[in-house]
């Protein structure tokens, strides 16, 4: 600033954001940044989350396994889910998207599934009861997005629509038990008689207390040391804040979910029942080698297609195809099973824990996909503009082409004033500048053409093309999702 300007009101952490917001705002206004992204399909899911830093969408393809890339096209959420037939309308080719669609952000679970995916959001149950989930092939405590499962999240029954309410989590087989000694405090464990390393207690590892009986308190595992775990987010079904000298505890991987019994009571739809169903061993195979896809040994006699293999050691996964003395499954949630890990073959219920708030930007496809993406084919590519990814030191590059410098400025100037609190005409004034500027490059370009509006609100064709009318192309023909 100008030396007989006082500058006092803007630090460097008021000035750090102004520089942040700015380049938000240029980029999404510009329609800079570009790219392409790939996502793969997943058998019987309709649903498919949006990263928070997708600006717009302009295009969407379906890439079939082949590697053909096919136009998608866009239509209303209503007329995708007015169309939609949960039971019936499957295809392994989806043509239709909508977007957006909000809803509670679906957690996205470490599962170590080859070929393609290290996290899954839907899963299956490989033991429970009424209000228990458990499922051996997840790491609860390690979700992509850094999110932490906690009392009140929601946990969706997808084979029967019921839904029931997070209360605690717990452990299958622990790592190590015992009592939390002096300099146990705030965030962290102390017990002078472990060594936690040697152990293989891991981050993103969950303690629980008590050691034995019904869990009332957990947290989890932030760094590993000696004798000390350091940990975060404590969550209680009884009021405790933290873990205390004295208490007993145990350490391993959250595999587990007790759902609360409270008011709102789990929401049963239909009568069903808040009971995660796991059904009867259809078939067991032993003598088995393991492939990413596939379980060879002995006799697979009645296992059928959409059965769950689950191998002893917890990893499981859906049965795709049936052949003597071999199972193809879709992935092995959990890792590839260890050669001799006897399977047993299941009906299970799938299940997915999600946000009780809706806040997640989803993309809609129709028909529903039949198939899954196993071998990195048959997926969707979309091409989007993003966020910029924000400097975090004063030498990182910033994301926004040199050419648009005179917005910056511009933006800069009107959001340093905001953080400065000056005056609200000289603030107003700012933005009007900026707004003028910003307008000349609107139409730069870097910025793809629109092809088909992307509000959620329908998708009406721009004043430039012949038709006018939602869902009319530009011969003037008017269409509907039910008869394409």
């Amino acid at each position: 600033m100008p030396r007989d300007k006082e500058d006092s009101r803007l630090d460097d952490t008021r000035i750090n954001v102004a520089i942040d917001e700015t380049l938000v705002e240029v980029a999404f206004r510009c329609g800079l940044l570009g790219e392409l992204r790939t996502f793969p399909i997943t058998a019987s899911q309709f649903e498919y989350p949006m990263s928070d830093d997708i600006n717009d969408i302009r295009r969407v393809w379906y890439v079939d396994s082949s590697g053909t890339r096919i136009p998608m096209k866009y239509v209303s959420n209503s007329k995708i889910l007015n169309w939609r037939d949960p039971d019936g309308d499957t295809s392994v080719q989806p043509s239709f998207y909508s977007y957006p669609y909000f809803q509670g952000k679906v957690l996205n679970f470490w599962a170590a599934a080859p070929p393609t995916r290290d996290y899954i959001q839907e899963s299956w149950v490989t033991g429970g009861t009424a209000r228990t989930v458990v499922d051996s092939g997840i790491n609860f405590g390690k979700e992509l997005g850094g999110e932490r499962i906690k009392p009140g999240m929601i946990v969706a029954n997808l084979t029967d629509g019921s839904i029931g309410y997070v209360e605690v989590l717990d452990t299958i087989t622990n790592t190590t038990s015992s009592t939390a000694t002096a300099g146990t405090n705030t965030n962290t464990l102390t017990d002078s008689t472990k060594n936690f390393t040697s152990l293989g207690v891991s981050i993103g590892d969950i303690i629980c207390t008590p050691s034995t009986g019904v869990v009332t308190g957990y947290a989890f595992v932030t760094a590993v040391g000696t004798t000390t775990l350091t940990y975060a987010d404590f969550q209680s079904s009884g009021g405790a804040k933290r873990f205390e000298v004295g208490d007993s505890y145990k350490v391993g991987v959250a595999q587990k979910i007790r759902l609360s019994g409270d008011t709102p009571h789990p929401g049963l739809r239909d009568g069903a029942l808040n009971k995660f169903s796991v059904g009867a061993v259809k078939a067991t195979i032993t003598g088995t080698t393991f492939t990413a896809t596939t379980v060879t040994g002995s006799s697979t006699s009645g296992a059928e297609a959409d059965d769950i293999a689950v191998a002893s050691g917890g990893a499981h996964g859906t049965v795709s195809g049936v052949d003597d003395n071999e199972l193809t499954v879709d992935r092995w949630i959990g890792g590839i099973p260890a050669a001799g890990e006897v399977v047993s073959v299941k009906v299970t219920d799938k299940y997915r824990v999600q946000m009780d708030y809706r806040v997640e930007r989803t993309m809609l496809l129709a028909p529903t996909p039949s198939t899954t993406d196993t071998i990195g084919s048959e997926s969707i590519e979309v091409l989007c503009n993003t966020q910029p990814k924000l400097p975090e030191h004063d030498f990182d590059p910033i994301e926004v082409p040199e050419q648009f410098m005179r917005p910056i400025q511009a933006c800069l100037a009107w959001k340093a004033a905001e953080r400065a609190g000056d005056e609200e005409s000289i603030v107003d004034n700012l933005e009007v500048k900026y707004e003028r500027i910003v307008t000349q490059y609107q139409g730069n370009i870097y910025r793809p053409p629109i092809e088909e509006s992307m509000t959620a609100f329908g998708n009406r064709h721009s004043g430039r093309r012949v038709a006018e009318r939602r869902f009319q192309d530009s011969r003037g023909i008017a269409f509907d999702i039910t008869t394409l």
